[in-house]
C-alpha cells in the first residue's frame, strides 16, 4: 500500500448520515476506502494509456530533447545503468498521456486545477504580509440542494476559481474571501454576527495582525476552499482555526445537511495521508459554545489549534494542505471560519484528543515476540476560561487484517504521554500470516463529555508482516511439554521454543523434539537409561522428522586451536570466510577468481539466501535474519567455479 492512513474521531459514537440528530466528528477517512478509489481511478488512466499509447507520438523537440539528456546521462554514468532510450521515451508517453487524461476529464478536479506557488509551510502562515499568493481558493456561492459528508469529493463540489487571486479584500464579511485584521474600530476587532453578543470577545485574529476568513455570514449554498503546497520538513503541520456554524433544526436538517469544516493533508499522488471533519451538533457543549441567533442556535468554537500528521510523507515530498466550509446543504444557514497560524506548533492544544502511534519505517518480517507497539496521545482541553483539562480513562489497540478485527490487546502502560501495548503471537489469531496493521483508540473524559482519539496504520506499508514465518498447526509458536513418555516416539516441533518439563522413560522409547531458536530442558525434564532422546535446533516442516546421524569423521593428524578471528581457508579454494561463527556479518574474500554468486543453504540442501556478488574480490554477507545453526555456503566464482564451505551463525 502506498499510504498508511490517520483516523481520529471526536464522538463517544459514530452516527450514521440518516439519523435524525447532528453529530460533530473528527474523522480520519478509512485507509481502506481511499485506496480502493485510488486503485478504480489508476487502473482507469492505465486502461486510458493502454488503449493510446501506439496512436501517441511525441513532439520531435521533446524527442530531441530526451535523447541529449539521455545522451549526457550515458557520458556520466556510462552503461551501467542498464537503460535503453526507447525505454525513456516510452515513460514519457505515459507521462503525457496521464496529463492528457486529466485535462480531457474531470474525475479529478484535485489534479487539474491551478497549482499555487509551493513555499514553506510557515510561510505567510498568519496572513502577515497581507497578501495570498502562496493560496489557491476556489467557491462556490449558488447552487442546488446539496447532501454534504466528511468524504465529498471536488468534482462533486463543483467549485470555481477565485479571480483574482492574489487581491483578497480586507474585512469584507460579505465576501466568500477576506483578509481579516485586528482593527477594533471594525466591529471591535471581532465576527460583526458574533460582536454583537458583549460578552464573546472572540477576536478575529489569533495571532499578529492578520488571519484569513473563508464563506461569509449569509446562509446559502455557498463552499470554500483554500490550498496551500509545501515540502514535508516535519512530523505534523498545525494552524488556528475558530468556527462559527448555524444549526438549523435536526428534524428536518439531518447531518449531511449540516454545515462542514473539512481540513485535508494530501501527498505528492493527491492521496489524503490525514483529515479533520467537524459537522454542526449544539449538543456537543464540549466542542461548541452556542448562542442563539435567529430564533437558531449559532455553534463557534473560539480559537482551536488543529494538527494533521505527515507520516509516511518523505523529507521534502510536495504535500497540499487543503480547507473547505461549507453553509447548510438546503441554501438556509451559513458556516465560516477563521484561519491563523499555519505553521509547526508543538504547543499546539484542542478539544479534539490525540492518539497518535509511533512510526517504524523498517518493518522486519517475522518479527520476534513480543512485540512492542508506542505511541503518544495528547489529552484535550475544554473551551472553559481558564481551560480544563480532560484525563485519559483507557487504550486499546486492535490488530487488523484486511480491515478485520483479529486480535484486541487492553493492558498497557502508560509513561507521561507515551503508551505502549505488548503483543503476543496469540493476539494475532489462529493462523500468524501475512500482513497486520494497528489501530490505537484512546477514550477520554472531558467534563461529562466521554470523546475517543484513534489512530490506524503507523507505516507506509504494513505494521507487521509474518510471511512464510509461522507454518500451519500442528507447529505453535512455542511449545510447553508438561506430559511423560513410557513407549514409542514423541515427536514434537515449535517454531521458536520449546520447553521441556516431562519424563522420558521405557527401553527404546525415543522423542525429538525441535525448535527454530531454543529447546530448555527444565528442573522437573528426566530422560531415563535405555531412550532415545534428540534435541535440535531447527524450524518446522509439514513432514514427519527423520532423526538425522552425525556424519562421520576423520581423525586430525595435527590438531590446531580454532579462533573465531582467523579466516577460515579450505584446503583446495582461495576462498576465505571470516568471522567463522558470526552472530551476523560474514564476510567472504577470494584469493583467485573474482565472486560470482553467494548461496547459504540449509543442511538439507534448502536454499535460504542467494546473493549477487557483482564479480567482486569480497563481499559482506548479511546473516541477521538467519536462526542460529550450522549452514552451508555455496561460492560460484566468475570463472565458473564453485566451492561449499559450512558456516556457523551464532
Amino acid at each position: 500500500m502506498r499510504k498508511y492512513t490517520k483516523h481520529l474521531w471526536l464522538v463517544a459514537f459514530l452516527l450514521l448520515f440518516f439519523q435524525l440528530s447532528a453529530q460533530v466528528t473528527r474523522q480520519y477517512k478509512p485507509k481502506k476506502e481511499r485506496t480502493l478509489k485510488a486503485q478504480a481511478l489508476e487502473k482507469e488512466i492505465q486502461a486510458f494509456i493502454d488503449a493510446n499509447i501506439n496512436k501517441y507520438d511525441l513532439t520531435p523537440e521533446r524527442v530531441a530533447r530526451l535523447r541529449e539528456d539521455f545522451e549526457h546521462e550515458k557520458k556520466a554514468h556510462g552503461d551501467s545503468q542498464n537503460y535503453e532510450l526507447s525505454n525513456l521515451l516510452l515513460e514519457a508517453k505515459k507521462g503525457e498521456l496521464r496529463k492528457l487524461y486529466y485535462s480531457a476529464t474531470t474525475k479529478s478536479t484535485l489534479h487539474h486545477e491551478e497549482i499555487p506557488i509551493l513555499a514553506d509551510i510557515c510561510d505567510n502562515g498568519g496572513f502577515e504580509n497581507g497578501i495570498t499568493d502562496e493560496y489557491l481558493f476556489r467557491f462556490r456561492d449558488v447552487g442546488l440542494n446539496l447532501d454534504f459528508d466528511c468524504d465529498i469529493t471536488l468534482e462533486t463540489l463543483n467549485l470555481n476559481p477565485f479571480i483574482p487571486n492574489s487581491i483578497i479584500p480586507i474585512n469584507d464579511f460579505n465576501n466568500q474571501i477576506t483578509l481579516v485584521n485586528n482593527d477594533i474600530s471594525v466591529n471591535d476587532g471581532e465576527d460583526p454576527i458574533l460582536s454583537g453578543y458583549p460578552n464573546l470577545n472572540i477576536s478575529r485574529v489569533h495571532t499578529g495582525t492578520n488571519a484569513i476568513k473563508l464563506n461569509n455570514n449569509i446562509g446559502g449554498y455557498g463552499v470554500t476552499r483554500m490550498t496551500k503546497r509545501f515540502p514535508v520538513n516535519s512530523d505534523f503541520i498545525t494552524f488556528s482555526y475558530s468556527l462559527i456554524l448555524q444549526n438549523p433544526n435536526p428534524s428536518n436538517h439531518t447531518p449531511i445537511d449540516q454545515p462542514h469544516f473539512m481540513v485535508r493533508l494530501y501527498d505528492a499522488q493527491h492521496e489524503i495521508v490525514s483529515d479533520l471533519c467537524i459537522v454542526a451538533d449544539v449538543s456537543d457543549t464540549e466542542t461548541f459554545d452556542s448562542v442563539v441567533y435567529g430564533n437558531l442556535p449559532l455553534l463557534y468554537t473560539g480559537w482551536q489549534c488543529g494538527r494533521l500528521f505527515t507520516d509516511g510523507m518523505e523529507n521534502g515530498e510536495e504535500a497540499t494542505l487543503e480547507f473547505i466550509i461549507t453553509d447548510c446543504g438546503q441554501g438556509g444557514h451559513y458556516g465560516t471560519v477563521y484561519i491563523d497560524d499555519i505553521c509547526v506548533s508543538e504547543s499546539c492544544r484542542s478539544v479534539f484528543p490525540m492518539v497518535h502511534l509511533d512510526v517504524n519505517p523498517n518493518v522486519p518480517n517475522c518479527p520476534d515476540f513480543p512485540i512492542q507497539v508506542c505511541g503518544i496521545f495528547q489529552l484535550p482541553i475544554n473551551n472553559d476560561n481558564p481551560p480544563v483539562e480532560g484525563t485519559l480513562t483507557t487504550m486499546t489497540l486492535n490488530i487488523l487484517q484486511e480491515g478485520s478485527v483479529v486480535g484486541t490487546v487492553n493492558t498497557f502502560t502508560v509513561d507521561g504521554n507515551q503508551f505502549c501495548f505488548e503483543l503476543d503471537q496469540s493476539d494475532f489469531g489462529n493462523a500468524v500470516s501475512g500482513s497486520y496493521e494497528y489501530q490505537a483508540i484512546g477514550t477520554f473524559l472531558l467534563g461529562t463529555e466521554t470523546v475517543i482519539g484513534e489512530d490506524t496504520s503507523a507505516n507506509i506499508g504494513p505494521d507487521a508482516i509474518f510471511n512464510n514465518c509461522i507454518p500451519s498447526p500442528p507447529c505453535p509458536y512455542c511449545l510447553t511439554i508438561t506430559t511423560d513418555v513410557t513407549t514409542g516416539t514423541d515427536n514434537q516441533q515449535a517454531y521458536t521454543c520449546i520447553n521441556a518439563d516431562n519424563t522420558i522413560s521405557g527401553t527404546g522409547t525415543e522423542v525429538v523434539y525441535r525448535a527454530g531458536k531454543e529447546v530448555v530442558l527444565l528442573d522437573g525434564f528426566d530422560a531415563l537409561y535405555g531412550t532415545k532422546d534428540r534435541f535440535h535446533i531447527e524450524g518446522c516442516t509439514t513432514n514427519n522428522y527423520v532423526a538425522r546421524t552425525a556424519a562421520p569423521t576423520k581423525p586430525v593428524e595435527q590438531p590446531k586451536e580454532i579462533t573465531i578471528d582467523l579466516i577460515e581457508r579450505t584446503a583446495n579454494s582461495a576462498i576465505g570466510i571470516y568471522p567463522n561463527p558470526t552472530s551476523g556479518e560474514l564476510t567472504v574474500i577470494s584469493g583467485g577468481a573474482s565472486i560470482k554468486t553467494l548461496t547459504v543453504l540449509s543442511l538439507e540442501g534448502k536454499v535460504i539466501l542467494r546473493q549477487s556478488a557483482a564479480e567482486a574480490s569480497s563481499y559482506q554477507l548479511n546473516l541477521n535474519a538467519l536462526l542460529a545453526g550450522i549452514y552451508l555456503l555455496s561460492v560460484e566464482g566468475a570463472d565458473g567455479t564453485v566451492t561449499s564451505h559450512k558456516v556457523i551463525k551464532n
